[in-house]
C-alpha cells in the first residue's frame, strides 16, 4: 500500500482519535484508536522510531540519549519538510477495510530492517467471525509525520498522556489508587 495522505484528529464525541489513510490508489483506511490503546502503543512506538532511526545511521553501539538526539533531529527534519496544509481528500474510490472505521483491539509492530516501520491494525470483536485489519510499511519520514499528527491529536485530547513530568505507568498508578476506596472491604455474610 502506497500512503498518499494521513489525518489523524481527536474527536471529543466519541473520545477517540480518528485516523484516516489515503493511498495513491485512491482507497481511504480509516480506524478508531482509543485512550488505552493509545497509552500502551505510543512508549512501543516511541522506541521503535529511535530504533529504526538508530539502525538507519548504524548506531547501535551507541547510547541511549545519542539515539533519542538523532531521532528526535530526524523527526524535526521531517517535519520541517513535510506538508501539513493541504487538506484531507475525502473522496475515496473504495475502503479496502469497510467504511465503518476499524475499532483499533491490537497493534502490531515490527523494523522491516530496511529503516521503515511494519504496522499491524486489527479489529477483534466478539460478534465479528473474522477479525477485520490490515498492515502497512511507514518510512522514516512518514513515520515522524504520523507521530507528530498522533501526538497533536493526543495533545487535543487532554489525555494527559504527554506529560513529561509524569510517566505514563505512573500516571496509570495514580488513576487507580485514586479509584481505590480507603477503607477496606466490608463483607456481609
Amino acid at each position: 500500500m502506497n500512503i498518499h495522505q494521513l489525518s489523524v484528529v481527536y474527536h471529543v464525541d466519541h473520545d477517540r482519535i480518528l485516523v484516516l489513510i489515503n493511498t495513491l490508489a485512491g482507497e481511504e483506511l480509516r480506524l478508531w484508536l482509543t485512550r488505552r490503546l493509545v497509552v500502551n502503543f505510543l512508549p512501543h512506538l516511541n522506541r521503535l522510531v529511535i530504533d529504526v532511526e538508530a539502525g538507519t545511521l548504524q548506531l547501535a553501539n551507541h547510547d541511549e540519549l545519542s539515539k533519542k538526539a538523532v531521532a528526535e533531529f530526524k523527526k524535526q527534519e521531517s517535519i520541517t519538510h513535510s506538508d501539513f496544509k493541504t487538506p484531507f481528500t475525502t473522496q475515496a474510490s473504495g475502503y479496502p477495510v469497510g467504511q465503518e472505521p476499524l475499532l483499533v483491539t491490537s497493534i502490531h509492530l515490527a523494523p522491516d530492517g530496511k529503516g521503515a516501520l511494519r504496522i499491524g491494525f486489527e479489529e477483534k470483536m466478539l460478534d465479528q467471525p473474522a477479525p477485520r485489519g490490515f498492515h502497512m510499511t511507514m518510512a522514516s519520514s512518514l513515520l515522524h509525520g504520523f507521530t507528530h499528527l498522533l501526538e497533536s491529536a493526543i495533545k487535543a485530547s487532554e489525555w494527559g498522556i504527554l506529560d513529561p513530568q509524569k510517566p505514563i505507568p505512573d500516571a496509570l498508578d495514580a488513576a487507580l489508587e485514586k479509584s481505590r476506596p480507603s477503607d477496606p472491604p466490608t463483607y456481609l455474610n
